[in-house]
């Protein structure tokens, strides 16, 4: 996760990570965060997610994009100041 001002990155070798950053993202929006969650998993679990809460007009939207790859910690560094709050 990157907060605005700190990166905080979350790294676990575990099943359930986008579990855990859907959730986090949900929990933010939901505090009036403007929270940007980042798919970075080639399967796109989160992006499915995001577009199946929009299907069914589900509140508050989460704003998701998907992007993995080597040119990822450069793309987090400028959408930090966009957001505060990048899951």
């Amino acid at each position: 996760m990157i907060a605005k001002g700190k990166n905080v990155p979350i790294r676990l070798n575990q099943c359930r990570k986008s579990t855990l950053a859907i959730n986090l993202s949900v929990m933010s929006v939901r505090e009036g965060i403007d929270t940007l969650l980042v798919d970075a998993d080639i399967q796109g679990s989160c992006n499915e997610f995001s577009q199946r809460r929009d299907e069914l007009d589900i509140t508050p939207r989460l704003q998701v994009m998907m992007k993995h790859g080597r040119n990822l910690q450069r793309e987090l560094a400028d959408l930090q100041h966009r957001y505060q709050r990048i899951v």
